[in-house]
Parts: C-alpha cells; sequence; structure tokens
C-alpha cells in the first residue's frame, strides 16, 4: 500500500547563496557557500553537474539560474533528472535565448565576454535543452523579447 511522505523532500540549485525559497521545511540546498545557519535548512556545496546525492532522493528539485552559470548545462540537466524521484518535478526560471534573431545576436556577444569572466551566458536555448531531456516538459512561458526568461516546470516519467 503507498504511504504518502508528510512533506516532500526538496533540493534547491542555485548558483551563489541566495536561496529562492528560504524557509520551506524539508529543503536540501546546493550552492556556493550556502547560509545554513541564516535559513535553518540542510545545505551542501558542490558543482550542478556532479550533484553528491544518490539518485532517485528527491521529488521536487528548483532551480534559477542554473543552467547558464555552470560549464556544461547538459550534464547538469542529466544530474537533476538522476536525482528527481520517478514522478518527480524540476521546476525553474532561467534566462534564455532571446527569440528576436538581432538581439540573440548580440546575446551571444555580450556572453562571450561575460563567460569569460566567469560569469553566466544568457544565450542559452533552455527550452531545447529540456525538449531534448528525459523530462516530460509540462508547463513553461515562453521567453518575450525584451525580458528573455524562461518559467518552466518538467516531470520525470515512472
Amino acid at each position: 500500500m503507498y504511504q504518502r511522505r508528510s512533506q516532500p523532500s526538496m533540493l534547491e540549485i542555485s548558483p551563489g547563496e541566495a536561496p529562492v525559497f528560504p524557509n520551506e521545511p524539508g529543503l536540501v540546498a546546493l550552492g556556493q557557500g550556502a547560509l545554513d545557519a541564516k535559513y535553518g535548512r540542510v545545505t551542501a556545496v558542490g558543482k550542478a553537474e556532479a550533484l553528491p546525492f544518490l539518485a532517485s532522493s528527491f521529488d521536487v528539485v528548483i532551480v534559477s539560474r542554473v543552467f547558464c552559470s555552470v560549464a556544461d548545462p547538459r550534464h547538469a540537466l542529466n544530474e537533476v533528472a538522476r536525482v528527481l524521484r520517478p514522478d518527480g518535478v524540476l521546476v525553474g526560471a532561467e534566462h534564455c535565448r532571446n527569440p528576436i534573431r538581432l538581439f540573440a545576436r548580440m546575446q551571444d556577444i555580450y556572453s562571450s565576454v561575460r563567460m569569460r569572466r566567469g560569469l553566466c551566458r544568457s544565450g542559452l536555448d533552455v527550452l531545447a535543452m529540456l525538449e531534448q531531456s528525459c523530462l516530460e516538459l509540462e508547463q513553461f512561458r515562453k521567453p518575450r523579447a525584451i525580458r528573455p526568461w524562461l518559467a518552466f516546470r518538467c516531470r520525470l516519467p515512472r
């Protein structure tokens, strides 16, 4: 018989110290110097491309500005899928490729300069990356030219 857990296990992956959901119970945060004492949560420091958790460990993974900030975004997405339980959910917000070609080209130039300084790449085609992954894309808000952000929700099939 199926028994529901009292609260879902969640993993937040962020590129820095600021959490997206600071007071969420059951949250494990992975970042670069996470703030354990201030937010009272379990934290780990590591890389999104090599998550220090067992497979099928989490019901929910939350990402914000992660895939644009790592060296190998596809590998990081595969790691997220690995740690999600079957029927688990990935929720995220990432800045992504501008839908207007001229602006997308400007993003490419801007991103190449930013990446040389160790900053994120803003022109990543996150939607295509999600569509090509093993995750089922359930919901997303298409990026707009003025603010090319992609908000999305994906599910790992059972």
